[in-house]
């Protein structure tokens, strides 16, 4: 049974990664991983993400985080934009580290929700 925790996970990885976690070059084959629940996170991932991505993942729906844990997680902490500009459909923005961190309050954007935050 699916659930949204695992649909979270499922589009977290494909987001972080750059590819779905099951995908092979056969249909068969990509319904045996996920039967299996085999996935692989690369390195470049940061633990947060990875922890995240594992506990939305898990096989059995019981286990998986609720909403609220979900939001609670620790990848969740860092400060996060209201909004980001179309450049970041292309390029990864650069943050300024002075705004990025827990309880940080970025200074006003005068316009779209970070760029004030853009080095």
């Amino acid at each position: 049974m699916w659930s949204s925790a695992y649909l979270c996970g499922y589009h977290s990885y494909t987001l972080l990664v750059g590819k779905p976690p099951f995908e092979t070059k056969s249909l068969k084959d990509t319904y045996s991983l996920i039967k299996r629940n085999e996935y692989y996170i690369p390195s470049r991932i940061n633990d947060s993400a990875r922890q995240l991505i594992k506990r939305l993942l898990r096989l059995n729906p019981d286990e998986r985080p609720t909403a609220g844990e979900i939001l609670g997680d620790p990848f969740f902490s860092g400060y996060i934009p209201v909004s980001l500009p179309t450049s970041c459909l292309s390029v990864a923005p650069h943050f300024k580290r002075a705004h990025v961190g827990p309880g940080s309050h970025p200074p006003d954007t005068g316009g779209w929700g970070g760029a004030g935050l853009l080095e």
